[in-house]
């Protein structure tokens, strides 16, 4: 069943009007508001909370034709019932041009009012179904754009900023809040807040919110507040107080140690889904992994730290206590280290390769080549593999 409607019935026939009310109530569990006039239909669209529009062709002012016109221009996918008794091709045809969502001749007897019923119910299902489809790919898109930032932003107070005003803008609350769990002493303080903007003042107090973020950190799943909280999912229902009609909290981080919540808030009177439900979980575990992301950064930026200052200690073990820079003993040793033979990767001594040097060749000036010195060489004879011995004259 789906959850109590308004219905808005726009006829200048006062008698039907008050046949047509009881019926649909009975029918459909609606709330039906009765007007004689298209203007004061106009009105109470723009004061109300309208599900959809039955309205008559032929009145007094404007016909139901450009009553369909007007309410096309403000509420473009609104369903718009037309209940004529004129029942010829050319309303029908005119009607379906301006956008009419379903087109109901009257009749005789209480048949009508049944039929009128089912076309309503039908009407108002599917503009539902095609608005929460659209809110959905809205929070998949949502989700995604967060998990992007995520990974680029390196401020985690703009991450929840940003976490904050998306849960408003994509599920329509009043209030959305990240909620840190202090290490030290447990505290619960807000880290980040957004509001839809429609009243000056925060409709949601704080304390209120931080007791929705305490009950989602000793839950296992989320919490749910409202009276019709029970339709989203398995999400356990709480009490509604601090008035707060309705609201989701869900715990961010890892089950073992929860960083803390997100909340959504609102005093509006539509329910959440299901679907509302997965979208705010799915935002905190975007910012359950950056979270953990940026500890598991912070812990390996530190082992570096460890690292280097270990690796500096044992350098200055190894080569005594380093002197002050600028000292004659501290050049001394500059000097010394760039001496050193070089070393590969292993700590060995690597031989730098170098060419042979050439030896003199004696020329005829020489001493060595002087008549008075002589000088004797070998060779050997391929055929007879003897030794002679040639001298320089």
């Amino acid at each position: 069943m789906m959850p109590h409607p308004t219905v808005l019935h726009v006829d200048d026939d006062p008698a039907l009007l008050e046949t047509t009310e009881p019926l649909l109530q009975a029918t459909l569990d609606c709330t039906v508001l009765s007007t004689t006039s298209a203007g004061e239909g106009h009105e109470l669209l723009a004061s109300e909370r309208v599900d959809c529009v039955v309205s008559d062709y032929d009145m007094p002012g404007a016909n139901g034709i450009e009553f369909l016109e007007a309410v096309r221009a403000e509420f473009p996918d609104l369903p718009f019932i037309l209940f004529t008794g004129r029942g010829s091709e050319a309303v029908a045809s005119e009607a379906i041009a301006a956008g009419v969502t379903d087109y109901v001749q009257k009749q005789v007897g209480t048949d009508q009012y049944t039929v009128l019923a089912n076309r309503i119910e039908n009407a108002i299902a599917r503009h539902r179904t095609a608005r929460d489809l659209e809110r959905q790919r809205h929070q998949h898109e949502a989700v995604a754009e967060l998990g992007r930032r995520a990974l680029e932003c390196t401020d985690p107070g703009e991450l929840f900023e940003t976490a904050a005003t998306l849960v408003v803008d994509r599920l329509g609350c009043a209030t959305a809040r990240v909620v840190e769990r202090k290490s030290a002493d447990g505290r619960l303080v807000a880290v980040a807040t957004a509001s839809s903007g429609e009243t000056e003042a925060d409709p949601v107090s704080e304390p209120a919110a931080t007791a929705l973020a305490a009950d989602a950190l000793d839950q296992a799943g989320p919490v749910v507040l409202g009276d019709r909280a029970g339709e989203a999912g398995n999400a356990p229902q709480r009490q509604v107080a601090d008035g707060v009609e309705r609201g989701i909290g869900v715990a961010v981080g890892p089950a073992d140690g929860h960083w803390g919540a997100l909340t959504a808030c609102g005093t509006a009177e539509r329910p959440f889904s299901a679907h509302d439900v997965t979208f705010v979980q799915n935002v905190a575990n975007v910012l359950g992994t950056a979270i953990e992301r940026q500890v598991a950064e912070r812990r390996m930026r530190d082992r570096d730290e460890q690292f280097r200052e270990v690796a500096e200690l044992a350098r200055t073990a190894s080569f005594g206590r380093t002197p002050p820079a600028g000292s004659p003993t501290s050049r001394r040793s500059a000097r010394s280290c760039c001496a050193r033979p070089a070393t590969n990767s292993w700590g060995y001594r690597s031989r730098r390769w170098s060419p042979p040097r050439a030896s003199p060749t004696p020329s005829r000036d020489s001493p060595a080549s002087s008549p008075a010195r002589r000088s004797a060489s070998w060779s050997c004879d391929s055929s007879t593999a003897t030794a002679r011995r040639s001298t320089w004259r």
